[in-house]
């Protein structure tokens, strides 16, 4: 494992708009930064390794608060070989203290899927000693012998929402009302990645695993073959669409039961009366660096295409509008913001981004032109997955992820709360209505059982499906 550890002043963004988690190209390959006058201390970064524990120091700037980047680094290296952690099996611990006049932040990020993440604000610098147990204790939760997890990438924050959308009604005072099968929550052994509904059956998924839910219990149905890692779940009639990634790549697979029936190397998704199949296009400069697909195409049945303007994988079909007759698409535009659209045409426009999920698909290691082509690889590294829409009636469920500072640090994935939201139709446009809100956590996906919504949701170290009953909204 490596150790990331950075001490710093609260750094301030300028030049380049941020899109979800996923940022804009930029010629230079980097994000441009400034420090504010009033910064106390620079950004400094530098690394343990696993095996001789070899500090790397970046010699821009100091450390800020009284905290040393060597007091630090020690420290930390003798509290994880005292708690018993198992270093060689993790890739990268970050640790930033952020120096806010006299008082400290401390941010830290494990690269887990999903990363693991903690964060406090410290009076001052006596109470750090204390506040890195504390941190130590939240990220490794299990101690000695801890299977090997898999790593990833953080995506960076949202960016900054628009304005104009109309305040959300208030959210129930029970944030885990009972269901009719009297659960209000089902406790998970596993990170998941994504929750579908598909008959009178509940799944549930890792990064390689798909689980069926019954009776508060999680069942193993399939796995994914070789490197390929699962994203999202989709149900489709009677079977679940697995959708995986693998060094950039898309792949689905269709499954039943814990047989798999077909197989496309892109994505293939369902909306509306069909299917849908887009695939990634990092190898084009040409393509999108906010949604780098391929124009959707219709795989099957009569779908409905989503615009090149939208992200294809949240993409879903509402039923059309009074005088028309065509389907209108309700996905994420570029700035994050829910969008429907009828054709090319945008009818509304959310007023607040819902920011990003913590899942998210890496450029391929090695970017070559394709035979014949003259391209380029286009600038976009990688692919953040927004979250999940789901039609229900006439009512369109997601959630929206608030990151707070943490959109600030740019690939920490850090979340600050959460709110599972329920938009309604109004004369001219829809009303957001907040469900449930998370203050503490963060959302992975949702899907709707029933007269229920099943929410994904990830409080520190522990992971459930939330139940909320929709037949009182």
């Amino acid at each position: 494992m490596d150790t990331i550890i950075s001490t710093s002043s609260l750094p301030e963004r300028t030049g380049h708009s941020m899109h979800g988690a996923a940022p804009r190209a930029h010629p230079g390959g980097a994000a441009a930064w400034r420090i504010p006058a009033l910064a106390l201390a620079a950004t400094l970064f530098f690394w343990l390794s696993a095996d001789a524990m070899d500090v790397k120091v970046d010699p821009q700037g100091q450390a800020g608060g009284g905290v040393s980047e060597e007091w630090l680094s020690t420290t930390i290296e003798a509290r994880l070989i005292a708690r018993g952690v198992p270093k060689e099996v993790y890739e990268t611990l970050s640790v930033r203290v952020t120096t806010l006049g006299k008082a400290l932040s401390l941010d830290a990020v494990l690269r887990t899927a999903p990363p693991r993440a903690f964060h406090k604000d410290i009076p001052g610098s006596d109470a750090v000693s204390g506040t890195l147990d504390e941190m130590i204790d939240a990220i490794f939760p299990k101690g000695p012998g801890e299977t090997q997890p898999e790593t990833t990438k953080s995506p960076e924050g949202p960016k900054a929402p628009a304005t104009g959308e109309a305040p959300p009604q208030a959210a129930p005072s029970q944030p885990h009302p009972k269901t009719q099968e009297g659960l209000a929550s089902v406790s998970l052994p596993f990170m998941p990645t994504s929750i579908a509904s598909s008959g009178n059956d509940l799944f549930s998924s890792d990064r390689k695993t798909v689980y069926r839910i019954e009776g508060g219990e999680t069942r193993q149905v399939w796995k994914a073959p070789g490197a390929w890692e699962i994203l999202r779940l989709y149900p489709y009639e009677g079977s679940l669409l697995v959708l995986a990634a693998s060094n950039g790549v898309l792949r689905t697979f269709s499954v039943r039961g814990d047989k798999t029936e077909k197989t496309w190397n892109k994505a293939v998704l369902p909306v509306g009366d069909g299917l849908v199949s887009t695939y990634l296009r990092f190898d084009d400069e040409t393509a999108d660096p906010v949604f780098p697909f391929s124009p959707a195409s219709r795989e099957a049945g009569s779908p409905v295409l989503p615009p090149g303007k939208v992200d294809p994988l949240s993409a879903a079909a509402l039923s059309p509008g009074r005088g028309s007759m065509s389907h209108r698409i309700v996905s994420f535009d570029r700035d994050d913001r829910l969008t429907v659209l009828e054709g090319k045409d945008v009818l509304w426009v959310s007023g607040k981004a819902a920011g990003a999920t913590p899942l998210f698909v890496n450029a391929p290691t090695k970017r070559e032109r394709r035979p014949g082509s003259d391209s380029s690889p286009s600038a976009s590294t990688y692919y953040v997955l927004r979250p999940r829409i789901v039609v229900a009636g006439s009512r369109v469920l997601t959630f929206r992820n608030e990151q707070g500072l943490g959109s600030m640090l740019p690939r920490l994935g850090l979340f600050t709360s959460s709110e599972v939201l329920a938009y309604e139709p109004t004369g001219d446009g829809f009303q957001p209505r907040v469900l449930a809100r998370f203050p503490d956590g963060h959302c992975v996906d949702v899907a709707v059982a029933g007269s229920k919504a099943a929410v994904l949701v990830v409080e520190g170290k522990q992971a459930t499906v939330r139940f909320l009953d929709l037949s009182g909204y």
